[in-house]
């Protein structure tokens, strides 16, 4: 019975040492620049999957699925996500990796934004009149602006429409200028100094079988300025 005993204790004491030495080889590990990490746990190679584009969700699954460790950071602020104790507030997106997918790594890092919930016509995305300096000038488009709501990975502007751009005399309604603009496309108008009113008529989107007029919108140009003022209408 002795014997066993300090045979036991001989195996206790050859495991303990042979711990001791794993712990010691496993203290280094690859960060995201791939250079050696003092302290941090090693991770078996995995191959690295796609995860851009992906929803965190997909972005987990898809690292888990190929053996991947994986850490998450806010994309905005760089800060490190610790998924055990915090979840991200909404839908977020990957809009980084590091490695490249298909590399082979022991950990990966993901970048994650919010995705963004807009309408199926988001219109021209701008607050305006926007006033910049250069020749006297009014800079329009026509937009329509909403429609059902989209979720995206990012906010974008709307695309003008082709229609045509009236300027008019705010004081008769006389026409003073006119435009017409294929779909993308912005109208440029060189004007004198003063006050405007700027409306617009769509090619692409009609009311009760015509094509749809926009309300006048009064617009003021100073001399040596560029105006940016859209014609905007409201859909449902």
């Amino acid at each position: 019975m002795l014997g066993g005993v300090s045979h036991n204790r001989g195996e206790r004491a050859t495991a303990i040492a042979v711990l001791a030495a794993i712990v010691t080889l496993v203290s280094f590990s690859v960060g995201d620049s791939g250079a050696a990490v003092p302290g941090a746990r090693a991770h078996s190679l995995c191959q690295v999957p796609h995860l851009i584009g992906h929803s965190l969700a997909e972005a987990l699954h898809r690292a888990a699925h190929a053996g991947c460790q994986i850490r998450i950071r806010d994309a905005s602020t760089g800060a490190l996500i610790d998924l055990a104790t915090e979840r991200p507030a909404g839908e977020r997106l990957v809009s980084r990796q590091q490695p490249r997918a298909g590399s082979r790594a022991g950990l990966v890092t993901a970048w994650i934004r919010a995705l963004c919930f807009e309408s199926a016509d988001p219109g021209p995305g701008l607050r305006e009149p926007q006033v910049t300096r250069g020749p006297t000038m009014l800079v329009s488009g026509l937009f329509l602006d909403g429609g059902p709501l989209r979720r995206v990975g990012r906010c974008q502007p709307g695309t003008s429409s082709p229609g045509t751009i009236q300027v008019l005399n705010p004081t008769d309604g006389q026409l003073v200028a006119s435009r017409t603009v294929a779909a993308g496309q912005l109208a440029r108008i060189a004007l004198s100094p003063g006050t405007y009113a700027v409306e617009g008529t769509f090619a692409n989107a009609t009311r009760n079988g015509q094509p749809i007029t926009t309300l006048p919108r009064d617009v003021t140009l100073e001399a040596g300025t560029v105006v940016r003022q859209d014609v905007v209408e409201n859909i449902p």
